[in-house]
């Protein structure tokens, strides 16, 4: 008699199972995903229940960050709304004083550098 209440309490409580994992099947999840990986190309983001989703940046209008000098150009920048990376670029005879030798030394300058920086 004890292995029978043993027995039918187990299929009970498996029965109860099967019937909470089917009614969470016929749940729609909401996905919420969160950047794991960023890139220059795209970015890799996970959902909590194990989806990923990989896509390109998807940028938002350039605003000027107003850095422009007498001599030297400014720069503007754009935002990912997916993932928050900023693209920055500089704007080319932005600066009050627009001549093209200001505008050579120093985009000679970030480029030597940038140089310099991956060397250490």
């Amino acid at each position: 008699m004890k292995k029978f209440i043993s027995t039918l309490l187990a299929l009970i409580i498996c029965s109860a199972f099967c019937i909470a994992a089917a009614a969470q099947d016929n749940i729609e999840h909401t996905h919420l995903f969160l950047c794991v990986s960023v890139s220059e190309d795209g970015h890799t983001c996970v959902c909590e229940c194990g989806e990923l989703l990989t896509e390109d940046h998807t940028f938002t209008d350039w605003q000027s960050n107003n850095d422009n000098g007498l001599f030297t150009s400014g720069t503007r920048t754009a935002v990912c709304t997916g993932c928050g990376f900023e693209k920055t670029e500089r704007v080319i005879g932005s600066s009050v004083f627009f001549h093209p030798f200001f505008e050579l030394y120093y985009v000679l300058k970030d480029f030597v550098i940038s140089i310099i920086d991956r060397l250490i």
